[in-house]
């Protein structure tokens, strides 16, 4: 009687680390803006998470070189920022 009931606590607590785990994942959204109407030149690329710009965010020159990297938290920018110059 006491194994089954750990059986469907072990079962239970599975589903919620995998409701957790997925649900976050889930919400969150790539985004990549481009130069260019036919979106072949890509400007930057960063994550939504829940609609809030959250995570890496990199800017790409129109030539396709990398500009700058850095980390955005609340869709605000946050810490180092590096700049790349051709």
């Amino acid at each position: 009687m006491k194994f089954s009931g750990y059986i469907a606590l072990k079962a239970l607590l599975g589903w919620i680390i995998f409701l957790v785990a997925f649900g976050t994942a889930f919400s969150q959204e790539e985004v990549r803006t481009y130069y260019d109407e036919d979106k072949k030149m890509l400007r930057e690329v960063y994550f939504k998470i829940n609609g809030v710009p959250q995570g890496a965010y990199k800017l790409f020159l129109p030539s396709g070189e990398l500009a700058q990297t850095g980390t955005l938290v609340n869709g605000k920018k946050e810490g180092v920022f590096v700049d790349f110059y051709p």
